[in-house]
């Protein structure tokens, strides 16, 4: 069941975190059903690589450069199988990974504070509701 968390919370952050930065980008590629194909592997690739944030041997910047690196990979594939690489350099092809895995992580942290005050919240008002009084 974690693995298809990760897989449904991949697709989520993926599709979302794309057309978002869409929205800002002259040059966002044709969408086609190869292209919306390809953005649904990525975004599980990302999903099912957040294994490396929980593995306990790695520190949170040994597995952030190797998701990182994962993440650059597919991408890399999935851009050259869509030709959305024509014309494009090698730093800005890097600078728009930083900007899609900067727009990740932004999204992660708000979700994970909006969750964090929402059971912060439940816990409150359900505190007192489980002891039992003699």
């Amino acid at each position: 069941m974690k693995w298809m968390t990760r897989v449904i919370n991949g697709l989520g952050l993926g599709s979302f975190v794309f057309l978002f930065v869409s929205l800002f980008n002259q040059t966002a590629p044709t969408l086609t059903k190869e292209s919306i194909l390809s953005i649904f592997l990525v975004s599980i690739c990302a999903g099912i690589l957040s294994v490396l944030f929980d593995i306990e041997r790695l520190n949170f910047l040994a597995a952030l450069v190797i998701h990182f690196a994962g993440m650059n990979l597919v991408v890399w594939a999935a851009s050259f199988f869509n030709g959305w690489l024509q014309g494009t350099t090698w730093m800005s092809y890097l600078g728009s990974m930083v900007i899609f895995y900067t727009c990740s992580w932004v999204f992660l942290v708000i979700r994970s504070k909006l969750i964090t005050r929402e059971l912060n919240q439940w816990i409150k008002q359900n505190s007192g509701r489980s002891q039992i009084k003699v």
